[in-house]
């Protein structure tokens, strides 16, 4: 968690040189909503108050565009503790992950008004044109960050690189793939590499063991390049990534019994 909200504050320093100090804004009211939330839940439980929430608040900044009005990030916000973490008893007991539970609400619940620039869809085609080189740099530094404080993570990373450029590159026709095939803007827009480096490691939503891991990763990679191609989403890894959480479970339960068998 440390790891996570240290490369958030990363990203977001950057992000607020690029996209306008509102960003810290948003980023604040969302970590402040997602810890009262907790803080709720704690006392009603009597248990210690874990922070988390805030962590998950800095990084659901990373995916809302920065002129998304300030209420609508408080709303996902409180959303995606509630429904998506304390229902199923805490951080450790959820099945998805609350940040994508929060930018998928505001997403499906508000289409016409989540656009515009965000720190997870800077890409070669934004202004300045040299921020999504950076954007990226920093993504791949959280991703190595990750590794080193969990190396379990580097299952997933290499799961995810694996099946999105296996399937893009020899499985879906050139004609097929958005921005005229530039593998490059696919997977740097639209949330891809934010997503993929900071978020689909959690340990709550993630399966436990290596292979599971590796085969977690696939379907994220897999299914993130085939719904941005074949789907109205553009927001097709945020889809790609919840839609994993609900194997993860069912892949330790079912390679586990073939293990004991």
């Amino acid at each position: 968690m440390l790891a996570a909200g240290a490369s958030a504050l990363l990203c977001l320093a950057y992000g607020a040189t690029v996209l306008g100090p509102r960003l810290l804004w948003l980023a604040l009211l969302a970590a402040l909503s997602g810890l009262a939330v907790e803080l709720v839940f704690a006392r009603v439980r009597r248990k210690p108050l874990t922070g988390g929430a805030v962590v998950h608040g800095l990084l659901l900044a990373l995916l809302l565009p920065v002129a998304l009005p300030w209420w609508m990030a408080v709303l996902g916000a409180v959303f995606g503790t509630v429904f998506a973490k304390e229902v199923f008893g805490g951080a450790k007991n959820c099945v998805f992950n609350p940040v994508l539970a929060a930018a998928g609400f505001v997403v499906y619940s508000y289409p016409t008004i989540f656009s515009g620039a965000s720190f997870a869809h800077l890409s070669p085609l934004a202004d300045p044109a040299n921020a999504w080189q950076i954007g990226a740099l920093l993504c791949l530094c959280c991703a190595l960050l990750m590794v080193v404080v969990r190396p379990s993570a580097l299952w997933i990373y290499l799961g995810i690189a694996i099946g999105a450029y296996g399937i893009a590159r020899y499985a879906i026709p050139e004609t097929a793939l958005p921005f005229d095939g530039d593998l490059r803007l696919l997977f740097t827009a639209n949330g891809f590499m934010t997503i993929g480096c900071l978020l689909s490691v959690d340990p709550a939503g993630a399966p436990q063991r290596w292979y599971n891991r590796l085969l977690f990763g696939l379907i994220i990679g897999v299914a993130a390049v085939t719904m941005r191609c074949f789907s109205l989403y553009e927001n097709a890894m945020l889809s790609a990534l919840l839609l994993a959480n609900i194997f993860a479970p069912t892949l330790d339960l079912l390679f586990a019994g073939r293990a004991k068998a």
